[in-house]
C-alpha cells in the first residue's frame, strides 16, 4: 500500500504545479502573427496590430474596385505602439459606388 501512496504522490504534485502554472504564466507577447485584417462598411479595409507587438511597421494593402475599375490602395506605414494597438487603414478610391475587398498586412 506505501508503495502505492507513494506513486501516486509525485503525479499529484506534477500535475498540480502544472495546471496552476498555466493558469499563473504570463501571456506571450504579441507579434506579427497577432495582427487582423478586415473590412469595415465594405468600403475601408484595415490591419491592426495589438499593443506590444514588437519593433516592425506595417501598413494594410487591399484592393478597390467601383466605377473606375479595379485598383490596389495602401494605408499608411504604422508601427504598433507599446500600450495601444495601431490599425491602418483605406477607403476605396472612387466612392459612392466602391468596395474594399481582400486586405491584408505588409510588414518591414
Amino acid at each position: 500500500m506505501r508503495r502505492t501512496v507513494r506513486a501516486a504522490v509525485p503525479a499529484v504534485a506534477v500535475f498540480l504545479p502544472a495546471v496552476t502554472g498555466v493558469a499563473l504564466a504570463p501571456s506571450a507577447a504579441a507579434g506579427p502573427a497577432d495582427c487582423v485584417t478586415g473590412v469595415a462598411g465594405g468600403t475601408v479595409a484595415y490591419a491592426e496590430c495589438p499593443a506590444g507587438a514588437g519593433e516592425f511597421e506595417f501598413r494594410v494593402v487591399a484592393q478597390s474596385g467601383g466605377v473606375a475599375g479595379l485598383n490596389t490602395v495602401y494605408g499608411p506605414w504604422l508601427r504598433p505602439s507599446a500600450d495601444a494597438p495601431a490599425r491602418s487603414a483605406v477607403s476605396c478610391e472612387v466612392a459612392p459606388k466602391c468596395a474594399a475587398f481582400s486586405p491584408v498586412t505588409e510588414f518591414r
